[in-house]
């Protein structure tokens, strides 16, 4: 393929994963996602910072989402609604989880079209930036082919296109996250390739690290599978070069992801310490909810099956508790459109790319360079921890191992590449 036909394929998959937006199945969550995003009209248009600092005794059910969720989606969507006409005042309330659907639906939690496509379509930009990012990403684990089976598998993904044409915090996640990988790529790679003592990093990739470490964490809580693995990592490589300058930008780094994620979270401004102790206890508690209410996984049989239905097989899923079935028309409608693949043909993308990651983890094994053990970290980590974490069997919580398994898959196309080009 010539190389002027990767930008006309990359923004053809961008089209692709916005066009379908309007027709993504609605999910109650958005209602409340969407109800959050007033925190943006209170910060900066009515300047009520008292209350987004969760110095209010009055919200103690916004109290804790401002802890919980994600602050990008709350700020850009909040944002979009605004600048499309929209007020504070014609905001939804939360969805009632605990209800009946009907009970939703009926008091009015459902947002308006108006206010829902306009932080859809905020989220689904982010989403189609991915695409680009992905296949940086992908060039550099296997090549071109790599770059382009990335952006392609994360175009075709149902569960994770689903969720970011929604308004939820994938999209954002998955954007930064793609930056933190493919800035901590290219750290290792300005790296001469003889080791001095002292070797100097262009610090614009140390900050753009850092900032898109603290945006990724921002997005949603799930981002440091990310953002540790890869400080970690990379602190490990600089210290077995004997780098000292190299501990003192990764510090910076770290410090500018810090400040970023505090910037963009004021709940945290009073005491760091005590609203990170909360935030861990809370999402305690919803754990044991969600597993207590819908059943967690039995054994380690349970979690596997888990894994391999929707991190392995993508099998898609629209909603996540049995009783929630106002949604099956628009399910139907959704699925019927151009812009989801047939179950066949995504079991078929499945497959094969379970096949490529096989390979890539052997060519990320067999290259044992700096770039192979950056980017392996992050896989590694990415993948484990969300099969060990994930309490139940719920497709959006495995969201966070497909960008680091496609990864393989990108390493595994250039690998079998390179043994097809061998004489």
């Amino acid at each position: 393929m010539r190389r002027y036909w990767i930008p006309v394929l990359l923004f053809g998959l961008m089209l692709y994963v916005v066009a379908g937006t309007p027709l993504a199945p609605f999910h109650g969550d958005e209602s409340t996602l969407i109800y959050g995003s007033r925190d943006y009209f209170d910060q900066f248009v009515a300047g009520d910072m008292e209350r987004v600092m969760n110095r209010r005794s009055d919200d103690a059910n916004d109290h804790g989402l401002r802890l919980l969720e994600g602050r990008v989606q709350k700020y850009l969507g909040g944002f979009a609604f605004h600048i499309s006409g929209g007020s504070v005042e014609r905001l939804n309330r939360p969805w009632q989880w605990g209800a009946p659907p009907q009970v939703s639906i009926r008091a009015g939690f459902v947002p308006s079209l108006q206010l829902l496509m306009a932080e859809r379509w905020a989220m689904a930009v982010l989403l189609a930036l991915s695409i680009p990012l992905a296949y940086a990403v992908g060039s550099h684990l296997g090549g071109i082919g790599g770059g382009l089976a990335i952006a392609i598998l994360i175009a075709l993904s149902p569960n994770l296109v689903l969720n970011g044409r929604r308004v939820m915090m994938e999209a954002p996640l998955l954007l930064f996250s793609l930056l933190t990988v493919l800035a901590a790529i290219r750290i290792v790679l300005q790296a001469p390739t003889e080791a001095p003592t002292i070797w100097p990093l262009r610090w614009r990739l140390i900050l753009l690290f850092g900032l898109a470490g603290g945006m990724a964490v921002s997005s949603k809580h799930s981002g440091l599978l990310t953002v540790v693995p890869l400080f970690v990592a990379l602190g490990v490589w600089t210290l077995l070069r004997n780098q000292k300058r190299g501990l003192v930008q990764l510090a910076a780094a770290g410090a500018v992801a810090a400040a970023v994620f505090l910037a963009l979270n004021p709940a945290w401004w009073s005491s760091p310490l005590d609203a990170a102790g909360e935030t861990l206890l809370l999402r305690s508690e919803l754990m044991r909810m969600q597993t207590s209410a819908f059943g967690g996984y039995s054994g380690l049989g349970d979690a596997t099956a888990g894994f391999a239905r929707f991190a392995m097989l993508e099998t898609p899923q629209y909603f996540e508790v049995p009783f929630w079935q106002e949604i099956g028309p628009s399910i139907a409608a959704y699925r019927a459109s151009p812009w989801v693949l047939p179950s066949f043909l995504n079991t078929l993308r499945a497959v094969v790319t379970m096949i490529l990651a096989v390979a890539g983890i052997v060519a990320l094994v067999r290259r044992r360079d700096p770039v192979a053990g950056v980017a392996g970290a992050w896989i590694a980590s990415a993948i484990i921890a969300t099969y060990a974490l994930t309490p139940l069997a719920w497709a959006r919580y495995y969201l966070p191992a497909l960008p680091a398994i496609y990864a393989l898959a990108a390493a595994g196309v250039g690998h079998l590449s390179a043994l097809r080009l061998r004489p």
